[in-house]
């Protein structure tokens, strides 16, 4: 969708509290129930009218997706004279767009948009593209779930996406659940992974990466900032950093790995070797140190 061009105080980013700690890594996200109050407009649409998937647009507001009960769509948003918020149905997918009418926006915020999607809806691809506010995702059913944000946070959660890709120019992507592949891509800002997938690739250019999942493929990239991960039921690990320490604990025998490791300034607590199993191992550093430990 059609960029704004933007001047706001930094509240407008603050949309979502975001708590940083010294790593920065946490963050606090407003969840549909909380941004419910601040909702005095709403829309309602019935999904079983073509629309098999859905495509969320947002300029200037905060987004919470949720599941609801029933068999339609329901949009409640917060009513502003230089905002409208409109549905449409094409190609079998239905929009919601959240448009600002002037090009330059100043001090604002408590904007919302709130969607339900009806719990009953399964297999749908969900996707959504915000250009300033943060997007909250809460259990919902897709399959393939597609995000694209500008400036602000993200948090999403899920136990049934075979594929779930999060794309963020500036601001934190936490995902929590199941998925089949998962792929973070961050230009400034953090990232947390907790939970179950079989393959995941996570890279940023500026912010700490924080990974605790069960995953076949982990593949972890950073050109400045920490990456600490604890991974299980895996075969391929590959962590990658231009600067910034890396630290790991991996649940398995540290003699089945093969290990390849390279740190051109800094501390390792690793050697090459070729393991006595199928498992992989690599890790590149150019300036920061080194320290994976095995649980078994």
């Amino acid at each position: 969708m059609k960029k704004l061009l933007v001047f706001i105080l930094i509240a407008t980013v603050c949309l979502l509290p975001m708590v940083f700690s010294a790593c920065g890594i946490d963050v606090s996200v407003i969840s549909a129930e909380e941004m419910l109050p601040h909702c005095n407009d709403s829309l309602t649409t019935n999904p079983l009218d073509g629309a098999k998937n859905i495509n969320i647009q947002a300029d200037l507001y905060s987004v919470a997706v949720h599941n609801v009960s029933g068999d339609k769509v329901t949009i409640d948003f917060t009513q502003h004279e230089k905002s409208n918020v409109t549905t449409s149905i094409k190609y079998g997918t239905l929009y919601i767009v959240q448009q600002w009418e002037p090009l330059i926006a100043t001090a604002v915020r408590n904007l919302y948009v709130v969607v339900g999607l009806p719990e009953s809806w399964q297999g749908y691809t969900f996707s959504a593209d915000l250009d300033v506010g943060a997007l909250s995702i809460e259990q919902i059913n897709a399959d393939v779930i597609d995000v694209e944000m500008d400036t602000g946070a993200c948090m999403v959660t899920t136990q049934t996406a075979s594929v779930v890709n999060l794309e963020s120019d500036t601001g934190a992507i936490i995902f929590q659940g199941k998925a089949g592949i998962l792929t973070v891509d961050v230009d400034t800002g953090a990232v947390k992974l907790d939970g179950q997938a079989d393959k995941v690739i996570a890279n940023t250019d500026t912010g700490a990466i924080k990974v605790d999942m069960l995953a076949t493929e982990l593949d972890l990239s950073s050109n400045t900032g920490s990456i600490v991960f604890t991974v299980g039921n895996n075969k391929t690990i590959k962590v990658q950093s231009d600067t910034g320490s890396v630290r790991g604990t991996i649940d398995g025998v540290q003699s089945h790995y093969s290990i390849l490791v390279d740190v051109d300034t800094g501390s390792c607590n690793l050697k090459d070797q070729i393991g006595t199993g199928t498992n992989i191992l690599e890790i590149d550093v150019d300036t920061g140190s080194v320290n994976v430990t095995f649980k078994q």
